[in-house]
């Protein structure tokens, strides 16, 4: 979505839209002038580019939908987007964004993970606040004076903290390696409460045995591997399992031979020009220019040249999931993406009162704790672990 005359867009940039569906952007026109302001959509789908734009084209208002509705809804779409941005940062941008979601909660009265709701009772009584139960216990109720009723406003969530934790889940260069391990782990809290995460492990080396891991948000797609050179592209869909994998991921060489592979309906897609050739296990591999494909029953070789990408499928929760792994490194170094991050160098520099690493001569804080499963890793935020913008590895399309 482009809109030029628009400011303070929410989230401008969707990976899919399906028949019946609905997207929403809020924001301001600039300076209140319509006729400065152009609306444009860019839609991609498998074999064209498409653009949509009427500047010319307004609804006139029924006075239904009053000014005040349409700025909460731009404010309810910006406190989640600032929330799900919150978790991928570290340090002072962190606490900058999550005091501009707290602000904007109290502002338009949004109940979220910064904001607590006060009961205020009558003169004379006191006032409590009220905490989301936990699970198996019974929720606090109570009950409004005849005749008085209560008052609520929200205000700060107490008690709320940006540590970080070492916790024991599952990431590309780990569960390739142990599909063993591909488990459910219980989770701290609803699950309708938690954020949609995915975990990633990035291997350590030497004696470092404690490998670093972060989380990431959302099901967005990334840049797994990226050979420009050579014009040799993979990005992969996160799905929609918290702690799952990848729905889909997509090879791109040239800009004629493309290999789609789709956990969901279990194909391998081959495409060599107009040329479409569909892989599935105990085929002979597939040969299109330079790229090998050969599917097993439990993995997808990928083999560009001196490059052999392996995709293992697995099941969660009755789902099926993707995760890739780079099996043999190019020969030359000019790559970029997950699959092409070094494995990272780290020293433990304080442990008491709280546990600190330093990566590149920056510190980070971490916390130790009993790993629910074999793997334990050290929790950080993405851009401290991969050393770079995680907003760096997100892409527009497959």
């Amino acid at each position: 979505m482009i809109y030029v005359g628009g400011t303070n867009l929410t989230q401008t940039n969707f990976s899919h839209y399906y028949n019946g569906s609905e997207i929403v952007v809020a924001g301001e026109i600039t300076d209140n002038n319509i006729e400065t302001f152009t609306p444009q959509v860019v839609a991609i789908s498998s074999n064209r580019r498409i653009i949509f734009s009427n500047p010319n084209e307004t609804v006139e208002s029924t006075g239904t939908v009053s000014d005040d509705h349409i700025q909460r809804v731009w404010a309810y779409l910006t406190v989640k987007q600032l929330l799900e941005k919150e978790l991928q940062l570290s340090g002072p941008e962190k606490e900058k964004v999550k005091k501009e979601a707290m602000e904007l909660s109290l502002k338009y009265s949004f109940v979220t993970p910064l904001t607590s709701m006060v009961v205020t009772k009558p003169p004379g009584e006191n006032t409590d606040v009220l905490h989301k139960p936990k699970e198996g216990e019974t929720s606090q109720r109570w009950p409004s004076p005849g005749g008085q009723p209560n008052l609520a406003h929200l205000t700060p969530a107490s008690g709320y903290s940006g540590q970080w934790v070492l916790s024991a889940d599952y990431g590309i260069a780990y569960v390739l390696e142990n599909p063993d391990y591909l488990e459910p782990v219980d989770a701290p809290i609803d699950a309708t409460d938690a954020p949609l995460l995915h975990r990633f492990l990035l291997n350590s080396t030497g004696n470092q045995t404690v490998p670093l891991c972060f989380d990431i948000s959302g099901a967005i797609i990334l840049k797994l591997f990226h050979h420009p050179s050579r014009g040799q592209y993979s990005n992969g869909e996160l799905d929609s399992i918290a702690n799952g994998g990848f729905s889909k991921i997509f090879i791109h060489i040239k800009t004629h031979q493309h290999v789609e592979v789709d956990a969901e309906s279990q194909r391998v897609t081959v495409r060599d020009g107009q040329a479409v050739t569909y892989q599935a296990a105990g085929q002979d591999p597939s040969t299109v220019g330079s790229v090998t494909v050969t599917v097993y029953n439990t993995e997808i070789h990928i083999a560009p040249e001196d490059i052999l990408l392996v995709i293992s499928q697995h099941e969660k929760n009755g789902q099926r999931l993707l995760w890739p792994v780079l099996r043999q490194q190019p020969s030359t170094n000019n790559t970029e993406g997950l699959l092409a991050v070094k494995p990272a160098v780290y020293e433990v520099v304080q442990q008491v009162p709280v546990t600190k690493l330093k990566i590149k001569n920056q510190e980070t804080d971490v916390t130790s704790t009993d790993p629910p499963v074999t793997k334990n890793c050290w929790l950080m935020s993405a851009d401290s672990a991969l050393q770079r913008p995680l907003a760096d590895f997100f892409m527009a399309q497959l």
